[in-house]
């Protein structure tokens, strides 16, 4: 419920900021395009997941204009909040023994915006030994920086 209401609010905010710009039409084959490069920056973000490079992890932000919502409700207003709550949490993973994402959708906004969605299934080890499992799921809005895809706004929900 948190993902879709904020899809919609994302999706409104884009509307309104493109009021007066002239309207950008995209063909197929740019959308293809963008959601070929959207896709691989997701792909790249997971594989750095999986194998706990954390400063690679970080790359695949937008350091200057982040901003996102956490699954508790709290909102991250900066890249350096958010980085502050979640790498104490990586650095008490040992492994991650499994990371599955169910359903991903991108949709193309214009030549520098996207929006994907996922489900995922995640399997973790704690230091200690613990074994963690996780589902949900998030939003992510992507925007072209410098030619390279970044993540401007993430949310995330927790299904289990």
């Amino acid at each position: 419920m948190v993902v879709k209401n904020v899809l919609m609010l994302v999706l409104a905010l884009s509307s309104l900021m493109s009021c007066g710009q002239q309207d950008i039409k995209l063909s197929e084959s740019e959308k293809n395009r963008i959601k070929t490069e959207v896709k691989k920056s997701f792909e790249s973000l997971v594989e750095s997941t999986k194998k706990q490079d954390w400063d690679s992890y970080f790359d695949h932000f937008d350091q200057k204009n982040f901003t996102g919502l956490n699954a508790d409700g709290t909102v991250w207003e900066s890249f350096e909040e958010f980085k502050e709550s979640v790498h104490p949490v990586f650095q008490m993973i040992e492994s991650s023994d499994s990371l599955e994402f169910t359903n991903v959708k991108i949709t193309a906004l214009d030549h520098n915006t996207a929006i994907l969605i996922n489900q995922y299934k995640q399997k973790i080890v704690l230091n200690g030994g613990q074994e963690i499992r996780a589902a949900g799921g998030g939003t992510q809005v992507w925007s072209k920086v410098s030619d390279n895809w970044k993540l401007v706004s993430i949310s995330s929900s927790s299904k289990e």
